[in-house]
């Protein structure tokens, strides 16, 4: 198999678009282990209802596991930076999310995330009815913060498909 191994102290202003194109790739990628500003490690490695989760975590729990090792102080760096740091470990899925599929999602998160302090009834009401939510299982009344990745895939699936009616 030759699959990439990627091992490395990621620049923190890079850390985040870097991530996200790493996920495009994990088709070609055994893992990642890398040291990371502890609050982007959070992130990546947040569950739903965690206040740490947001679009990273999300979107890299469609493609990978991402686990964090361990926390390394600012005093282990010369100079110190000003922030905490993390290494993780990120592994790919046996089912990744296809690429379009992440890049539709994406688009539905970031939306979501937009207005992280409204429920999806609020806002979804122009594409779906609270109807619509229930038969799929999605609480109505739920934030963004409150939908694991697999809820998630149902809704964008939901918002692919044909509208239901009222």
């Amino acid at each position: 198999d030759n699959k990439l191994r990627l091992v490395g102290n990621l620049p923190y202003n890079i850390a985040s678009p870097l991530l996200f194109r790493l996920f495009d790739a994990m088709d070609r990628i055994a893992d990642m282990h890398f040291m990371l500003q502890a609050e982007v490690a959070q992130n990546l490695s947040a569950k739903a209802g965690e206040t740490a989760y947001s679009r990273m975590s999300i979107m890299a729990a469609c493609c990978a596991h991402a686990r964090r090792l361990f926390d390394v102080e600012a005093h282990a760096f010369l100079p110190p930076p000003k922030v905490k740091s993390s290494f993780v470990k990120i592994t790919p899925r046996k089912r990744p999310c296809s690429v379009s599929q992440r890049q539709k999602l994406d688009r539905v998160v970031k939306e979501m995330f937009a207005a992280r302090r409204k429920t999806l009834r609020k806002i979804f009401a122009r594409q779906l009815s609270e109807r619509d939510l229930e038969a799929a299982g999605i609480p109505p009344a739920a934030r963004p913060g409150e939908l694991d990745h697999q809820r998630l895939m149902v809704l964008l699936d939901l918002l692919q498909g044909p509208r239901r009616g009222p």
